[in-house]
């Protein structure tokens, strides 16, 4: 019997991110012990490893967005839509997000996004979208969309009032605009927020009275989001074990 851990390698190196992007954004690795990671890319602020980190925030510029002028027919894959200026959108940055039809005669209807041009300025986008058969209902003139990213994509710190969903927690701490692997299962640490007192064995996850962003608290009675179960109750500012349950 060999008594010593082994070593665990993701397809990328769980403790080096890296300017340059390995694998597809939302790409799930899985431990020996039934760990999950999933990758993703900084927003462009950095993260502290042990502080959870966010979905990005929905641009409040590609959503109900009208598409005056610019319907699109059944079946197409690539097409031009209309946005409102000022989006902060580069090229590329929807790959593997969604495009929700919210309203109209296909309201209801959400694409998964291949990639995605500037067409004109920053106002004509131009969408090729990865579903087999393409827009399934004619969007018209009349109807509105919204694009929003992957949510692995250009993740941030979560904040101490609630923007987006829980993503995962950085191992290591990682530069602006990096690519990495964040734990979204299994034990991983986690600070813990300035006045809270963990329980061993107990949910953990938003805190209620959030002073520290990305920092874990003791879940209580209300209803903010749970991140995992308490495996070591370290004190308040101080690092835990946290069991993350942010996926099965």
């Amino acid at each position: 019997m060999i008594n010593q851990p082994v070593q665990l390698k993701a397809a990328s190196d769980l403790f080096h991110p890296t300017a340059d992007q390995k694998y597809p954004i939302g790409a799930l690795y899985t431990d020996r012990d039934g760990g999950k990671y999933r990758y993703c890319k900084d927003s462009g602020t950095g993260i502290t490893k042990a502080l959870m980190a966010q979905s990005p925030v929905v641009t409040a510029t590609l959503e109900d967005e009208l598409q005056t002028a610019y319907g699109v027919a059944v079946n197409a894959v690539k097409f031009d839509c209309l946005v409102t200026t000022a989006s902060g959108l580069a090229d590329h940055d929807l790959i593997d997000g969604w495009m929700l039809v919210n309203q109209g005669s296909g309201a209801g209807d959400m694409y998964l996004i291949k990639d995605n041009i500037w067409t004109t300025s920053d106002t004509v986008l131009n969408i090729e979208i990865a579903d087999t058969g393409g827009i399934r209902t004619a969007i018209a003139a009349t109807d509105n969309i919204t694009l929003v990213k992957n949510k692995y994509r250009d993740v941030v710190v979560a904040p101490t009032t609630k923007t987006g969903q829980p993503i995962g927690v950085p191992l290591v701490t990682v530069t602006a605009s990096y690519y990495f692997w964040a734990k979204t299962k299994g034990p991983a640490p986690l600070l813990v927020d300035g006045s809270e007192t963990l329980v061993v064995g107990d949910p953990c996850g938003e805190p209620e009275t959030h002073d520290t962003a990305g920092a874990v608290g003791a879940m209580g009675a209300h209803t903010a989001t749970e991140w995992g179960i308490v495996m070591y109750a370290a004190a308040a500012a101080d690092y835990a074990i946290v069991d993350l349950k942010l996926e099965q």
